[in-house]
């Protein structure tokens, strides 16, 4: 046998050392020739399907995966769950993504909504500058792979990224994406996902997961779309990205269905939420007084509450439900006389909170005009708070042009109000 013809020669010496010397070259040369060595196979295997988990099986089936592969790879001790769980899988803006193989589940992927709780990334990196930029970030986190299905990890994997993309942009509304990413893969999102390094790039130990120095990346889904089709356009469809994310189509994706404004899809019930961060494992008990209070006010109602720490009862919450929502229109400052973009991010029948362009003064009185798909819906309001380093701002609506406000509230909070008849009703036909 050839010495250097040794599978265990090319892939324990030279590959790494290959990979080591490739390293050294710049940036855009050693992208252009790691794409040059990618392939991919543009028809997904039929029996491989995506969707989200929303029912107690495919919730506690993803998380055990992730016990297992974290615990393998000895991201995290072992416990008696035998699941992984975080708090931000409480929150009804996390999606957990499934892929299963002639029904069986097979990978898992967690899709981090920004909210009250922040992301898991800022346990070591600062974002900031994205949050400045952008209404709406999201984080990637939790990945992991059956290793039942390893032969196969090419085919799962981009079909489980063209989801991703898939979801983020016409159901969760994402602008930025964010995600922490291993030395051995951090070539792979940045050469051939194209992400690019957040903050300096430089590798930090990531306190979120246990024993892992990692990378910061992240991706503008605004331009994402141009981006890819500048760099695989006019590549052969066994390279072409661009073709595969966001112009093939395939009957292998199920999506939630979307209401107006909606980004949120919560599977969370009281009862899977006592399940999961109480009775498996002890999440609730962790969290400070503030999260918990977050916590309760994103749900609202009380059984949610009893689950969440009955002893925070008589704290202090809000006084009506707010909602996560993207709505884009226009702010006209009345004094100012100036007109700019705005993102309504967080929303409730009598205020919302918002992303601007340009700094704004407290006390300002404004009119904002949302287009929606009926007509175009005029608010009064007034700006109530500020973060103007971020450019973040909160109103108090005083008068609302029509019923179309209060119908696009409502038919969201049942949303999290009917999560449970929902599921039921699913299971059952299923």
């Amino acid at each position: 046998m050839n010495f250097f013809n040794s599978r265990f020669i090319q892939t324990k010496i030279i590959r790494p050392l290959a990979w080591k010397a490739m390293r050294l070259l710049p940036n855009k040369i050693r992208n252009y020739l790691i794409r040059s060595f990618f392939s991919l196979s543009p028809k997904i295997p039929q029996e491989l399907k995506f969707k989200l988990a929303e029912t107690k099986e495919e919730l506690e089936a993803a998380f055990a995966l992730l016990h297992e592969q974290f615990v393998a790879s000895q991201y995290m001790d072992k416990n008696s769950s035998g699941l992984r769980i975080t708090k931000h899988h409480a929150l009804p803006g996390t999606a957990v993504v499934i892929g299963t193989w002639k029904g069986e589940v097979i990978c898992t992927m967690s899709i981090i909504h920004d909210g009250p709780l922040g992301l898991p990334i800022e346990s070591t990196w600062n974002i900031d500058q994205q949050r400045k930029n952008a209404a709406s970030i999201a984080e990637i986190s939790a990945l992991a792979i059956s290793r039942k299905a390893q032969g196969r990890r090419g085919q799962i994997l981009l079909p489980l990224c063209k989801f991703t993309y898939e979801y983020c942009m016409k159901y969760a509304d994402v602008d930025i994406l964010v995600i922490s990413t291993l030395e051995s893969v951090k070539d792979f999102y940045g050469a051939i996902l194209l992400f690019g390094p957040l903050g300096d790039g430089r590798p930090r130990r990531y306190e979120f997961v246990k024993n892992v120095v990692a990378y910061a990346q992240f991706q503008d889904l605004r331009t994402a779309v141009d981006h890819y089709k500048n760099v695989y356009g006019n590549n052969a469809v066994e390279k072409n990205l661009h073709q595969f994310f966001f112009e093939n189509d395939t009957n292998q994706f199920h999506f939630p269905k979307r209401l107006p404004g909606q980004c949120a899809y919560p599977v969370m019930t009281p009862e899977l939420m006592d399940y999961f961060f109480n009775q498996k494992l002890s999440v609730f008990s962790l969290l400070s007084t503030e999260e918990k209070i977050s916590l309760k006010n994103i749900y609202f109602d009380n059984s949610f509450g009893d689950v969440i720490q009955p002893q925070l009862s008589g704290v202090h919450a809000r006084q009506e439900q707010r909602f996560a929502a993207n709505l884009k229109g226009t702010l006209a400052d009345i004094a100012k006389g100036r007109i700019q973009s705005i993102t309504l991010t967080d929303i409730s029948l009598m205020g919302f909170a918002a992303k601007l362009n340009e700094r704004i003064e407290l006390g300002a009185t404004v009119v904002i005009n949302i287009k929606t798909n009926e007509s175009v819906l005029r608010i009064d309001a007034i700006v109530t708070w500020a973060d103007p380093n971020l450019l973040r701002y909160g109103f108090q609506i005083a008068r609302v042009s029509s019923s179309q406000w209060t119908n696009l509230i409502e038919n969201i909070a049942q949303t999290y109000r009917s999560s449970e008849t929902r599921i039921l009703k699913k299971a059952k036909n299923n």
